[in-house]
């Protein structure tokens, strides 16, 4: 019962995956509703293969678990595998991987995220996809982001903080843990290790960093523990004193998330709407300086706004790197290569970084920008700054 409450108090179950993340709640559901399911596993064999479909449409990170859950299977039904119940149950399986590649395809147009074959052995990507198991058990931000109200997608373990003796050691570590756990449940340590090779390939590929991703490496976790039938039988009192542990400082961290998302927003984009409206500025037209503070504004507003930097109206993020420039160009040049800025005349223009107020010079045009409200106070340091764009006669 205490297990049942450290888990669920922790900071994915309290923070990441129920107020932040809510999509991945749906994956985690899928991936629990199996290991119901497998209580009863041979009259409920094309259920579960209806459900791993599911899991593979849910997110990628959930179709490993459906690799692991067919492997699970495939231990189970050894000697069975030609059954008219298995071969169904496979189809099903195959059909969820097919829709995974399918949806997964690179656009035709050119990805912000790029992903280079020649660094994938590299000491850097191997180091980061270390530490996203540890960060997955570990969920720990820095002491100063921590302090300053920042601790999301901040890490205490980091390549910079954590030698990389100490890196390969805590690896080993938390590794070595969930196999003592499950040792007594061989398909439950198959189906766990599966998952953890195929998104530690994810991370060694495609470096991303959020902490949602690293977390799933504990969801497996407890998927295959309730496989074993969880409990603690037969586990060294050190093992469990470690898990108990871990438990505790994701409730310690699960916590002060929460209290923190209490007394400041998460994000500044709601404040941004809530000051436009007050003011009756949302009725002018209202341009944003910035691309990925587009879809939160938009959202607020009910709108579709325009971009000057992507110079296009949109909704929601596109991944595509001509979108997101570096250096970000100011705003004056930004007018001077778009027709449409240029016909414009007064508006109101929301920027997620400080702009040079006065006046702006385009040919024979200029209009004057006045600084009227900024909001800095956010956990994920989404800054805004709000101006209002005056045409000059």
């Amino acid at each position: 019962m205490w297990v049942k409450i450290l888990i669920l108090s922790g900071y994915y179950f309290l923070f990441e995956f129920s107020v932040l993340s809510r999509n991945y709640a749906l994956g985690i559901f899928l991936l629990f509703l199996v290991c119901v399911l497998l209580r009863e596993q041979r009259r409920r064999l094309i259920g579960i293969g209806l459900v791993l479909v599911l899991l593979c449409n849910a997110h990628l990170f959930f179709a490993f678990a459906a690799m692991g859950v067919f492997t699970y299977l495939a231990m189970e039904y050894r000697g069975e595998w030609i059954s008219w119940r298995f071969g169904v149950f496979t189809l099903l399986f195959v059909l969820g991987l097919v829709s995974v590649v399918v949806q997964t395809r690179t656009p035709s147009e050119e990805s912000f995220h790029h992903v280079y074959p020649a660094e994938w052995l590299s000491g850097k990507n191997l180091s980061f996809a270390a530490l996203a198991v540890v960060r997955g058990w570990l969920p720990v931000p820095r002491v100063r982001e921590l302090m300053e109200g920042h601790f999301w997608n901040s890490y205490l373990f980091s390549p910079q903080r954590v030698p990389p003796v100490f890196q390969v050691l805590l690896l080993g570590l938390l590794l070595l843990l969930p196999g003592i756990i499950l040792r007594k449940d061989r398909k439950a340590m198959v189906f766990y290790y599966v998952c953890v090779f195929w998104i530690w390939a994810f991370f060694i590929v495609t470096q991303q960093v959020a902490t949602r991703y690293f977390g799933m490496v504990y969801v497996y976790f407890l998927a295959a523990w309730w496989m074993a039938g969880g409990g603690f039988e037969g586990v060294p009192q050190p093992v469990r004193l470690a898990l108990y542990g871990i438990l505790f400082v994701q409730v310690a961290v699960g916590l002060i998330a929460y209290e923190q998302d209490i007394v400041r927003p998460f994000s500044s984009s709601k404040d941004v709407a809530d000051f436009l409206r007050e003011r009756g500025l949302d009725r002018q037209l209202v341009l944003v300086d910035g691309y990925n503070g587009v879809p939160m504004v938009s959202a607020y507003l009910g709108r579709r706004l325009y971009c000057t930097t992507a110079d296009m109206e949109g909704s929601y993020v596109v991944w595509k790197t001509s979108y997101w420039p570096r250096p970000r160009p100011k705003i004056g040049e930004e007018i001077a290569r778009s027709s449409y800025l240029q016909g414009l005349g007064n508006y109101v223009l929301v920027s997620n970084m400080p702009l040079d107020t006065g006046r702006i010079v385009v040919g024979s045009k200029s209009w004057t920008l006045d600084g009227l409200a900024s909001f800095t106070n956010s956990v994920i340091k989404e800054h805004y700054f709000i101006y209002q764009s005056t045409a000059n006669q």
